[in-house]
C-alpha cells in the first residue's frame, strides 16, 4: 500500500491499495483543489491520512464517475 498525502500541499491524497488480484487508487482528499463530485467524509479522510505502508485495512471503495475511485469507509491501520 502507498499513501500519498500530497493534499496537504496542492495535489490529491490517495491510497494505492493492493488486493489479491488488482491494485486500486482511491482518493480520500483534494486539499485546495475543487472537491470531487462524490462526497468524501472528513472522518474517512482523517483516518486515511494516518495509514502507513504495510498497514492492513478494511475499506469500502466507490466509483466516482470519471474521477475514478474514492474511499467511502476505512478501518484499521495504525
Amino acid at each position: 500500500m502507498e499513501n500519498s498525502t500530497a493534499c496537504s500541499v496542492d495535489a490529491v491524497c490517495y491510497l494505492r491499495i493492493a488486493f489479491a488480484d488488482t491494485v486500486v487508487v482511491a482518493v480520500y482528499g483534494t486539499g485546495e483543489r475543487p472537491a470531487p463530485p462524490c462526497t468524501i467524509s472528513v472522518d474517512v479522510s482523517d483516518a486515511a491520512f494516518e495509514i502507513e505502508a504495510g498497514d492492513v485495512v478494511d475499506v469500502v471503495i466507490s466509483r466516482c464517475g470519471e474521477e475514478g475511485y474514492y474511499l467511502e469507509r476505512i478501518e484499521g491501520g495504525t
